[in-house]
């Protein structure tokens, strides 16, 4: 019997990790000074979505009086690579 060596799998590729920024601008501008590392574009968008709608429910009615609210996510060398762009109108009838 032919005894093999084991054979151990190929490391990992270690995924490249960007860091971006999300800001938020509603009437005051609020900027991410940490950041977060995310290693897709795919990922950044999620996050974005996701952040802007917690964001959104946490500030209850209190969006309906913003005129436009925008987030604006940037790379570690300041450029934009995405912008949302938010505004509640509440129509009387």
């Amino acid at each position: 019997m032919t005894v093999r060596p084991l054979e151990l799998p190929a490391p990992m590729e270690k995924l490249a990790f960007s860091r971006y920024f999300f800001n938020v601008k509603d009437g005051r501008e609020f900027i991410d000074q940490e950041g977060t590392e995310i290693s897709s574009m795919a990922e950044v968008r999620g996050d974005a979505i996701e952040m802007a709608g917690r964001m959104i429910g946490e500030m209850g009615d209190a969006f309906w009086g913003i005129s436009e609210w925008t987030m604006t996510v940037t790379d570690e060398a300041g450029g934009v690579v995405l912008t949302l762009t938010f505004a509640g109108r509440q129509h009387v009838h």
